[in-house]
């Protein structure tokens, strides 16, 4: 299937799915230097982001944010660091596995889900983060580094972006994951040729989204809240496609298998 066929039946799958929006629109509150910076800034605003598939898009991911201008700049929300990477690991363990049961049963159970891919996904997240701060860091150290850190980060999303959707999926530890997302980034099978056109779609999505999504930021506190709102369905929407897409997929090198199934419990479904 294209990528528009999977976003066609990520929006089918809404109705079942609703209760988890709840996930990217707690998590857009979350990022509270985005937040900063968008109820900050004073003037009008217009632009379009790129990103590739993330654990838990959210209205940020629809968002190009203002330049702060020139310089380096610590956050004064930085010192929350840790208490948002562990909510963000919680939510995006039971969130990811929710979707994935959802899918392949129709029933989900998020607490269990959360209990069970918490740790990989705290690995990946704190992974992410010091990826970021690496970045940081060499901005502090020799500015003009930044301009070849920035496409380095981009190439990094793409052959890594499905580590996370790879661990719930085919249930494997955080290091199997970024390996076989390497692999099917590179490998020049088939399935890397489908990775890298899924990644197009969705990038092409987001980029034509954030056209609409940044304007919300001109409307300040009321402009965040509503667009976190409207936008919370489309992510997990968005959530639900690349959840699917690894399912079919189902990583690199395969083989089929006659194994008996997992001894995962039956899910049950899991309301707010």
């Amino acid at each position: 299937m294209s990528f528009g066929d999977y976003l066609s039946n990520g929006f089918d799958r809404l109705k079942t799915l609703l209760p988890l929006a709840l996930v990217p629109l707690c998590a857009t509150f979350l990022h509270l230097d985005n937040v900063r910076r968008a109820t900050g800034f004073t003037g009008y605003h217009l632009g379009a982001t790129f990103r590739f598939p993330t654990a838990i898009p959210t209205f940020w991911t629809f968002v190009s944010l203002p330049n702060q201008g020139v310089g380096v700049y610590v956050s004064p929300t930085v010192y929350f660091a840790p208490v948002t990477i562990v909510v963000e690991s919680v939510l995006a363990a039971g969130y990811l596995g929710s979707v994935r049961d959802a899918i392949e049963t129709g029933r989900y159970d998020f607490a269990r889900n959360a209990k069970e891919y918490f740790v990989p996904m705290l690995g990946y997240t704190l992974l992410v983060w010091a990826v970021l701060l690496l970045a940081f860091g060499v901005g502090v150290a020799f500015a003009p580094l930044l301009f070849v850190a920035l496409p380095v980060m981009l190439i990094l999303s793409y052959l890594f972006y499905g580590t996370p959707f790879l661990v719930v999926v085919d249930d494997c530890s955080l290091g199997e994951a970024l390996r076989r997302s390497n692999d099917l980034a590179v490998g020049g099978s088939d399935a890397d040729t489908t990775y890298g056109s899924f990644g197009v779609g969705y990038l092409v999505f987001v980029f034509v989204a954030s056209l609409v999504g940044t304007l919300f930021i001109n409307l300040g506190v009321l402009g965040i809240v509503t667009g976190a709102v409207l936008s919370a369905p489309v992510a997990l929407a968005l959530t639900a496609t690349t959840v699917e897409f690894f399912v079919d997929l189902r990583g690199p090198n395969r083989e089929p298998t006659d194994d008996p199934p997992t001894d995962r419990p039956p899910t049950e479904r899991f309301d707010y």
